[in-house]
Order: structure tokens, then C-alpha cells, then sequence
């Protein structure tokens, strides 16, 4: 949100003000010297609609055919604002639409009106919390879906989009995958079959228990496990120096630059986890979580203990 709206502004809804903003507008038909940088009202949001601040507006086959073959969607006296994709931030809502979507990152796929500083789309054309790691000219375009069919060709169409425009090839990791249903995994085999053969457009990761790859052994799901490159499971660890090498590279990559788990609390953490990184990450995770509580910069096996004994830690994995 920008400190421009503010005034125009109550609790994240805009008042009915006419404030000024750039668009790019066209001309009239023909090459790039018919565009023109224009000031117009700044959109108003109806009552299911947001008002997106502009980091990027793509540019598409549909924008140019109205220049280049008369057809322009804007009504007579309107000035005519392409631009079907865009990304940023959402600065106003409607009376409908929930506040707390302001100051989210966004995307949008509409009909016109994104060459503007600001484009006023219905929430439902909108994709709402898009990560800080997704660059505005991947996020834009990006719309949502409401039927499991067209979810599946918005999907590829994005993953297509991504690898041809934009030279990025994704990686999609699906956590927690035993929970897929039977249904899901059935599309996400057709899916990859029909979609994918002969081009490389992305690397998906499915992680989950140990159940998940017993579930792809069910012949149901044969064509999808056939599809697997690389399987990864991970045993639980039984040698003391692995289980401590293992802690220790965890802790660096988030930061960690001094040994912060005592070698008794190293040892109970091994016994008590069973050697299962996931039940040992939750444990560890509650541990530092106490230490912090109680001024400590490292974790003892006190810390530990406490933990162990706290009703709320479950190990089971």
C-alpha cells in the first residue's frame, strides 16, 4: 500500500474520490507511437471488487490485436487502457470483500485495465497471497479456478507459461503427500501423462510418511509411480555421529553458527525421537522454543527434559 492512497482511504476501503493516475492508453491503431501515457480517474472498486497496485503488466497476443486490427474493447469516449495480466499489491477493497487482503500480494487475469499505475478487478479474477519469492512477471496472469477440470489446464497453462516466457522451470513440493487422496493422485497421473511427456516444465516432490509409498505401490496408481525418477527414504538414524552431523547441518542452514545442543541433550534427543528427523525436528523446535524462554543460548539436557515431560510434545511422527 502506498502512502499516495491514504488520504482516499478508511480502514482499507476507498471513500468516493477522484484521484489522478497514469495509464498507458491507446491511440487509435498501428505500431507502438499510437500508445500514450495519459492521466485518468483512478478506479473505483465496487462492492466485490480490489484495487491493485501495479508492480507489472505483462504484455499479450490479446493486447495487440485491438491496435493492430481495429478491435478495441472500450466504450465510445472511454479512454481505451489494454493490458489483461498484472501483479501487485492490493491497496483497497470493496464493502464485500474481506479487509484483511489489503497489503497482501497479488495476481490478476482480466479483460483490460492493467497499463495502469492501478486496475480495479473482481476478487474473483484474483489470486491473493502470492510469496515473496514468486517475481511479479511469474506471478502475473495467474487467476484462480473454481472446477477441478479447469484447475488442471490453469495449471499447465501457467507451468507452459512459465517455461516459455519466462525460461523458469518450477519446483513443486507437495508436503505432507500421504494425505493426497486416491481421486487426486488419478488426475495428477493424467495430468502429467497428457501434459508433460515430451517437454521438461517442472520437478515436483511429493514428501510424506512412509505409507505414501506403499499407496503409490497400489496398482490403481501404478502409471503415476512409473513416472517416479527418484525415490528417497530416509531410515532412522541409529549411529550417534550421523544423528549429531545431521542436527548440526539443520541448525547451520537456518543460521546457526556455534554449537547450540549440548552433547547429554544431543544423546537424549537421539534416544527420545527414535532416531526419526521429523520427530527429532519437533522436539528440537519445542526445545529451542524453551531455551530462548529462559535466556539460554543453547540447549542442555535440562531444557530437553522439560521438554520431554511437557503433556502437549508428541513423538509420535
Amino acid at each position: 500500500m502506498t502512502l499516495s492512497l491514504m488520504p482516499a482511504m478508511t480502514g482499507g476501503r476507498l471513500q468516493k474520490r477522484k484521484n489522478a493516475m497514469k495509464a498507458v492508453a491507446l491511440g487509435g491503431n498501428g505500431a507502438l507511437d499510437r500508445l500514450r501515457i495519459v492521466d485518468v480517474p483512478e478506479p473505483q472498486p465496487g462492492p466485490t471488487d480490489v484495487l491493485v497496485e501495479l508492480e507489472y503488466s505483462g504484455v499479450n497476443s490479446s493486447d495487440l490485436k485491438p491496435r493492430t486490427r481495429g478491435r478495441s474493447p472500450a466504450g465510445r469516449g472511454s479512454p481505451d487502457i489494454p493490458g489483461c495480466e498484472g501483479a501487485g499489491t492490493i491497496a483497497a477493497v470493496g464493502r464485500e470483500v474481506d479487509l484483511s487482503y489489503v497489503g497482501q500480494r497479488a495476481a490478476f487475469l482480466t479483460r483490460r485495465g492493467a497499463y495502469a499505475t492501478r486496475a480495479c478487478v473482481p476478487a474473483t479474477q484474483v489470486v491473493f497471497g502470492i510469496p515473496d519469492e514468486i517475481r511479479p512477471s511469474v506471478a502475473g496472469g495467474m487467476s484462480p479456478s473454481h472446477r477441478r477440470a479447469q484447475l488442471w489446464t490453469d495449471i499447465k497453462k501457467t507451468l507452459v507459461h512459465m517455461r516459455d516466457e519466462h525460461h523458469t522451470v518450477p519446483i513443486v513440493v507437495m508436503d505432507e503427500a500421504q494425505h493426497l487422496s486416491d481421486r487426486f493422485l488419478v488426475d495428477l497421473s493424467g495430468f502429467l501423462n497428457v501434459a508433460f511427456d515430451s517437454r521438461d516444465v517442472l520437478t515436483l516432490w511429493l514428501v510424506g510418511l512412509p505409507t505414501l509409498r506403499r499407496h503409490l505401490e497400489m496398482q490403481q496408481h501404478a502409471p503415476l509411480a512409473m513416472r517416479v525418477t527418484t525415490q528417497v527414504h530416509l531410515e532412522p538414524f541409529t549411529d550417534r555421529a550421523a544423528f549429531a552431523a545431521f542436527v548440526t547441518q539443520a541448525l547451520a542452514a537456518v543460521g546457526a553458527t556455534d554449537k547450540i545442543v549440548a552433547d547429554p541433550a544431543m544423546e537424549l534427543l537421539l534416544r527420545a525421537s527414535r532416531g526419526l528427523p521429523r520427530v527429532a525436528s519437533r522436539l528440537l523446535r519445542a526445545a529451542l522454543i524453551l531455551a530462548h524462554e529462559q535466556d539460554q543460548s543453547f540447549v542442555d539436557e535440562h531444557v530437553l527434559e522439560a521438554v520431554l515431560d511437557d503433556a502437549l510434545v508428541t513423538v509420535h511422527p
